[in-house]
């Protein structure tokens, strides 16, 4: 897996850690589909006044979360 795939998992490891989806119009994402690391994604809001919010974007499958999880470094130090 190359540099910049690593730091697009990042990316979207962090998009989900903040509940949203990566809109991103990299052309890095659609290869990374195609070996099953991320897939697009919908999701749907409700509003008040403004009916429906359709917002599309990128997430991470399974098998990326756990390539990003087992890319990062454990963390140094003694155990307390």
């Amino acid at each position: 897996m190359t540099k910049a795939e690593l730091n697009m998992l990042e990316r979207l490891f962090a998009a989900e850690i903040e509940g949203r989806l990566l809109q991103s119009k990299s052309k890095l994402l659609p290869k990374m589909e195609s070996e099953g690391y991320v897939q697009r994604a919908k999701r749907e809001f409700q509003a008040d006044r403004f009916g429906r919010i359709v917002v599309e974007g990128w997430c991470l499958t399974l098998l990326g979360n756990m390539t990003y999880c087992f890319s990062c470094d454990a963390p140094s130090g003694d155990p307390q």
